[in-house]
């Protein structure tokens, strides 16, 4: 149905570190969902919202993935639940299962700016 959207949270698994700074990709599953615009166009930034306060969203729609980086110049330390997606549903297509989706941590970092390893995240549908 026309005007559809889908609302998709992405989550973090830290490992028990504190996360200040995260570079994660989202692979949606194209033909079943979709962000309007490409790249960093202001379409594609109005559908991240749910940011924590005091950190700074950048995203890249490559219209596959999504890559979106959060960072903070302080000692915040981000929550579990880091942001939602606000995807438009496509024409015809099947509702999309969580399974549908993947996330990858590309980079982490503590508020000293040190790599992280063994952070996670993970995507849920309502």
């Amino acid at each position: 149905m026309a005007g559809t959207t889908v609302s998709a949270s992405v989550n973090l698994d830290s490992g028990g570190q504190a996360v200040s700074g995260i570079n994660v990709f989202v692979d949606y599953p194209e033909g079943l969902v979709s962000i309007p615009g490409s790249g960093a166009v202001s379409t594609v930034r109005q559908r991240i919202s749910n940011v924590p306060g005091g950190f700074l969203s950048s995203p890249n729609d490559l219209d596959y993935g999504l890559i979106e980086a959060l960072g903070t110049g302080g000692m915040s330390e981000l929550p579990a639940k880091i942001f939602t997606i606000t995807f438009d549903a496509c024409v015809g297509a099947a509702a999309p299962s969580t399974a549908d989706f993947v996330c990858v941590v590309k980079n982490a970092v503590d508020s000293q700016g040190s790599e992280l390893s063994g952070v996670k995240c993970s995507v849920s549908l309502p």
